[in-house]
């Protein structure tokens, strides 16, 4: 019960965050009546405000701001550009979800009078802020627009071959590492080690042992469990001589530093991965992804010749080229401040 409204409470808090996101149409509706939109960029068409028909739920002034046909489209965008928040409500009672809406709608609403009342979007502050937020999001959705004219395609064999070339890289798809089950003794010289190997008559771990027992070593043998590349809490140099053991099972002398380990390799366990089928909808949405960006370049190339782009070069004269770490800053400092804008 507690972990129920737990959950109603963390969602509620979800449902009122998003009802509060910029582009409310109640702004529109304060617009609508008469007041100034003096704050708004001139040529930037606002959201029509939804039709007041439907119960009313909320006054303000005494007049109606929310109905339910308001409420009900609300929650659709929400769902739509959210879709992951409808499946994580599925459990929630359907008049808490709206009533808990409504609170966000609600504050959303104080906030916009307020504003507009006490004239803060009028400020010159304010305008410049609200035609920086207009750029940005209308650049996201040129881009976006822009990257939906390419159609693209990924057949069957390029999808396995995209998941067999990059199932160790991308994350999600490698269950488990593998490696070599071993354990080891280690000697102080390799004559001891060599030595201890001929005890071994056989390559199993009951000789192994058996051999550990007769030289009184049982307490020095290491138990190493299942060893690969990403293994912690062994010696680096030790771990990857064992990884790339080929044979098992086996024993094998490894030098390491000024030391010698005798090292019982047991078996080998090959990596395991999530099947194709339970990864295909991701992959082949990466696939496409990848894609349209392939051609969104190309495209953008031929753009820049039909219309006669050119760069003066001259300007950036002696500019040394980034390093790799340093060029992906770059890139990423346009996006950075289009989301510092929006979060802020």
């Amino acid at each position: 019960m507690k972990m129920k409204s737990h959950k109603n409470k963390l969602l509620s808090g979800v449902i009122v965050t998003l009802s509060l996101l910029p582009g409310c149409w109640i702004t529109d509706m304060f617009q609508s009546k008469g007041t100034s939109s003096s704050a708004m960029p001139q040529e930037e068409p606002t959201r029509s405000m939804p039709a007041m028909t439907g119960d009313v739920i909320v006054n303000m002034a005494g007049n109606p701001i929310i109905t339910s046909t308001i409420l009900e489209s609300e929650k659709e965008n929400i769902f739509k550009s959210n879709p992951q928040i409808k499946a994580a409500i599925a459990f929630m009672d359907p008049k808490v979800l709206d009533r808990n809406l409504i609170e966000g709608l609600v504050s959303q609403a104080v906030v916009d009078k307020f504003i507009e009342d006490a004239q803060l979007n009028r400020s010159a502050e304010y305008k410049a802020e609200l035609k920086d937020a207009y750029k940005a999001i209308e650049r996201m959705l040129n881009a976006k627009y822009f990257s939906q004219k390419f159609k693209v395609a990924v057949s069957d064999s390029e999808l396995r071959n995209f998941y067999e070339e990059n199932k160790d890289k991308i994350p999600g798809l490698l269950v488990s590492q593998g490696g070599v089950v071993a354990s080891g003794i280690q000697f102080d010289t390799e004559s001891a080690a060599r030595a201890f190997v001929t005890k071994v008559s056989s390559p199993t771990q009951a000789h192994f042992k058996n051999a550990a027992q007769e030289s009184g070593l049982t307490a020095k043998v290491k138990d190493f469990k299942v060893v690969n590349n990403q293994s912690i809490g062994i010696e680096p140099l030790l771990r990857d001589k064992i990884a790339a053991i080929k044979t098992a099972p086996s024993i094998q002398v490894v030098p390491v530093d000024k030391t010698y380990w005798v090292v019982f390799a047991a078996s080998k366990e090959d990596a395991k991965y999530r099947p194709l089928e339970q990864v295909r909808d991701g992959l082949m949405q990466e696939l496409e992804k990848n894609k349209r960006g392939e051609l969104f370049e190309k495209e953008i190339n031929r753009l820049k010749k039909e219309y006669n782009v050119i760069i003066n070069e001259a300007y950036f004269a002696g500019a040394q080229m980034p390093e790799q770490g340093e060029e992906q800053a770059v890139n990423q400092v346009e996006p950075a401040r289009t989301a510092e804008k929006r979060l802020a």
